[in-house]
């Protein structure tokens, strides 16, 4: 299970949600559009999470 894995793990209370974002997710949040001042690594991971699920059920709905 992923909670399990000691070498990154999905909790919210997980240390590296409270780092600084990584140079890799400001770049892809700046071509996104994502405003990401004040925002921790974990904000801006789940900030690109809704956009990724949003971007690909936009996509699916314009075939419907």
């Amino acid at each position: 299970m992923a909670e399990e894995n000691r070498a990154f793990s999905v909790l919210r209370s997980a240390r590296w949600r409270k780092e600084k974002p990584s140079e890799a997710q400001l770049s892809v949040a700046e071509r996104w559009g994502i405003e990401t001042d004040g925002m921790t690594r974990g904000d801006v991971s789940e900030a690109l999470s809704v956009a990724t699920a949003s971007r690909a059920l936009d996509g699916f709905l314009k075939r419907l």
